[in-house]
């Protein structure tokens, strides 16, 4: 039996059938895979900018706000060993001439990840300021924070060069302590850094501005005496 192909407009109508439903297919499959791409980029890199106040998202950083937010934060997400760290940082007000404010980050996270250790570093934009977190693996696969660092790289240290007589230098204050914390899942930067009596603290210490950062440690720590220059 011979097959009646019916013509419109010079297109065979299975054929165009076919083609319609090819075309139907490739827009549906795209969709399906392009959808989730967008959700991803929008999640990774609005979240980013997003500040929050008790667990509600209230604007988007360095956009102007009407708030008195002294509990706002953003959020960053980390690697660390392979574990997903959120760590959460305060968001400031900054104020303009014309009364405006707009939502502001001091600090910003950077991590560093070596062989056995990874630090978090918080550094501040305004001070040149950083605090660090010293993360360990246990064996058993958790992790734990061992270490807090607090550096003031820009100070002006009174010094004692005689009996009865004192000087100023420029230096840096440095103040550590060990520590031993299980990290779950989430860093709060408030919740660290809290080194007793300040600068008179027993344990911070400070150091010419010759020195770098690892030279003024190991010298602490040999107990060696520090040459201050003008």
């Amino acid at each position: 039996m011979a097959t009646t192909i019916i013509i419109r407009s010079g297109i065979p109508v299975n054929f165009r059938a076919s083609l319609n439903y090819q075309l139907h297919r490739l827009i549906i499959t795209y969709i399906i895979g392009i959808f989730p791409i967008l959700l991803y980029a929008q999640e990774n890199v609005s979240n980013e900018f997003l500040v929050y106040s008790n667990n509600n998202i209230v604007g988007y950083l360095y956009e102007k706000t009407e708030l008195d937010c002294e509990n706002c934060y953003i959020l960053d997400t980390l690697t660390v060993f392979g574990k997903e760290v959120i760590v959460q940082t305060e968001v400031e007000l900054q104020g303009y001439a014309d009364g405006t404010n707009i939502f502001f980050r001091n600090l910003f996270v950077e991590l560093e990840m070596k062989r056995n250790e990874a630090i978090i570093k918080f550094n501040s934009t305004s001070t040149g300021d950083t605090y660090w977190l010293f993360i360990r693996k246990s064996k058993s696969g958790m992790l734990y924070i061992n270490e807090e660092l607090l550096w003031y790289p820009s100070s002006v240290v009174k010094v004692k060069i005689s009996e009865d007589e004192y000087d100023y230098f420029r230096g840096s204050h440095i103040c550590r302590k060990k520590v031993h914390k299980l990290l779950r899942h989430k860093i709060v930067f408030s919740d660290f850094f809290d080194f007793g009596e300040g600068s008179t603290s027993k344990k911070c210490f400070d150091c010419p501005q010759q020195y770098s950062l690892d030279e003024c440690i190991k010298m602490h720590v040999r107990k060696k005496k520090f040459k201050w220059i003008e």
